[in-house]
């Protein structure tokens, strides 16, 4: 459950920073002057900029989650053959004191 939790606020704050910076970027191309085409240009430019870093976030959480994943099932295989475990030995503990 927190482990869900934390993944949630990871990508709340990274899609919060390529937005603040996609707007920070837009922001400051126009107030900047150039002519129409020089700020496309670099709109479009900053645009495949913060694609990139998107992908790159998205890549880096994606194998967060999938370790995340592979950590638990490491820790549920331990407990169920630790529960395993314990049962086999109570049952011949069982067996032992009733002859059977």
């Amino acid at each position: 459950m927190t482990t869900h939790r934390n993944h949630n606020g990871a990508r709340a704050f990274v899609l919060g920073g390529l937005i603040g910076g996609l707007a920070g970027a837009v922001i400051a191309l126009l107030r900047t002057p150039q002519s129409g085409q020089e700020t496309r240009d670099q709109i479009r430019e900053k645009s495949l900029e913060l694609k990139a870093e998107a992908e790159q976030k998205v890549a880096e959480g994606k194998r967060a989650v999938e370790e995340s994943i592979a950590h638990a099932r490491e820790t549920v295989a331990e407990r169920l053959e630790q529960g395993r475990s314990l049962l086999d030995r109570q049952g011949e503990a069982l067996r032992s004191t009733t002859g059977k």
